[in-house]
């Protein structure tokens, strides 16, 4: 092992391998540096043994830094005395905690601290006689603390501020639990918990996770009201083919993000969905089983849910690039508003394309046709069948460029499509899902300006577009 020391002092006996330093030492061994008043280093075979007094401390590769009235180090054990620790940039240190006594022992892999007070901007905010964390990797301790202030949506209540106190426990490998005490100042303290846990595999299954989230406030201190919120999350590999995911989100008034979390205040709605599929990529199969319950929050204003939907999908590879693809999809629309068009909408597809492809051009014709019938709830059943063309043409060529001194190959290929689908008249038929689209490039080559299924555009018209990249 080596070290650096300077000073404006340093006496050296050899025969006791010890330096004693006095007067702006600095000392720096391979993951510590120091600067204080008095020094003694003491070297026995690959073991330096320092001890320091009215110390500033870094250790450069990570952020924690700090000063003690004393620092004591026997290779395994470093030892602060009337201490401030902190992970905050240097001369930054908005967050520090001081302690009588910090203890960092690089065998058990733990730092303890005695008679712990944790500041923020120089103000203390929460007292411990005793806490322990993980010097490296995962570890039960205390989190570093945040601290934000806001303003109340009800009068005269402005210029609030929020504590949030977390302590992580890791449980095991595969699970853990982060507990956080969230005060605020004018609604009370609210209780947090989020646990995860990776599912293991078993004969049932190959792996998974799971994961929970709770919020309580007891009382509110305006409204007097319980205030709450549960997330729950499940998501389950059966096989390489299967999968479930189960999503819950609740809360309890339709206000708590505004007044309690002070996030997602945009959001109009939480969803819980389960959603079950399965994938064969080898037989082009594909089946979906979805279900889902929508939430208000935050004034929103609701819209339908599918509650479930079952959907099909079956392909089949022919010879010369032939494709056919059959697909069935099956939704029931249910919405609280007792005014609104509800029922079940079942639409089957047949697409039949072919890829006609070489190195210099690409052709690619297709033809769709499709049925939907819709069995509504409080109207008259309606029905649509319809068929569209498309074709699809590219060119591809490329040369060779040199671009800032380096050589790169530029494709170009301009593509052409025509779309063809005759007018069909839609308007009997509810629309659930079906909005205008915002297109992508390659949504541009469609010849559909809606999204969903309930409403198909007429086409009669090509699309031009003209594509060039440049590869290394």
């Amino acid at each position: 092992s080596q070290y650096y020391l300077a000073a404006d002092t340093i006496n050296i006996q050899k025969s006791s391998k010890t330096s004693t330093a006095s007067g702006n030492v600095k000392f720096q061994d391979g993951e510590l540096m120091f600067t204080g008043d008095k020094a003694i280093v003491n070297k026995q075979d690959d073991i330096i043994y320092t001890t320091l007094e009215q110390v500033k401390f870094h250790y450069p590769d990570s952020k924690i830094n700090g000063q003690a009235q004393k620092v004591t180090n026997n290779g395994t054990e470093q030892v602060f005395s009337s201490a401030s620790y902190s992970l905050c940039p240097l001369g930054n240190t908005d967050w520090r905690m001081k302690a009588d006594q910090i203890t960092l022992n690089s065998t058990t892999n733990k730092g303890v601290a005695e008679d712990v007070t944790v500041e923020f901007l120089g103000v203390p905010i929460f007292y411990s006689p005793y806490h322990e964390w993980v010097l490296e990797g995962r570890g039960s301790g205390f989190l570093s603390p945040s601290f934000a202030s806001y303003d109340e949506s009800v009068a005269n209540k402005d210029n609030n501020y929020q504590i949030k106190i977390p302590y992580y426990f890791n449980i095991a490998p595969d699970r853990d639990f982060l507990l956080t005490l969230n005060h605020l100042s004018s609604r009370g303290s609210v209780v947090e918990g989020i646990y995860r846990q990776l599912i293991s595999e078993t004969s049932y299954w190959r792996d998974g996770r799971f994961e929970i989230e709770g919020h309580y406030l007891n009382e509110d201190d305006i409204t007097k009201n319980k205030r709450w919120l549960l997330n729950s999350k499940l998501n389950l590999s059966v096989d390489d083919k299967t999968n479930i995911n189960v999503m819950a989100n609740r809360v309890s008034d339709v206000n708590y993000f505004k007044d309690i979390s002070h996030n997602n205040t945009s959001v109009s709605s939480l969803y819980s969905q389960v959603d079950a599929s399965y994938a064969d990529v080898d037989r082009n199969l594909e089946l979906s089983l979805f279900a889902e319950n929508e939430q208000l929050i935050n004034s929103g204003s609701e819209d339908y849910t599918r509650a479930p939907e079952l959907s099909i999908s079956k392909g089949f590879e022919g010879l010369d690039g032939r494709h056919i693809n059959l697909s069935l999809v099956s939704t029931k629309f249910a919405h609280n508003d007792s005014s609104k068009t509800t029922g079940v909408r079942t639409h089957v597809q047949a697409n039949l394309k072919r890829l006609i492809s070489t190195d210099s051009y690409s052709l690619t014709p297709s033809l769709n046709l499709s049925t939907t019938n819709y069995a509504l709830d409080n109207t008259g059943n309606q029905s649509r069948s319809i068929g569209s063309v498309n074709v699809d043409s590219k060119l591809f060529s490329e040369r060779e460029v040199s671009l800032f001194g380096t050589d790169l190959i530029q494709t170009l290929t301009p593509r052409l499509a025509y779309s063809y689908t005759p007018k069909e008249n839609q308007s009997a038929l509810p629309s659930f899902d079906s909005v205008d689209k915002n297109d992508s490039y390659e949504g541009l080559f469609s010849g559909q300006k809606f999204t969903g299924i309930d409403r198909i555009s007429n086409a009669n018209s090509f699309t031009f577009g003209l594509e060039s990249d440049f590869i290394d």
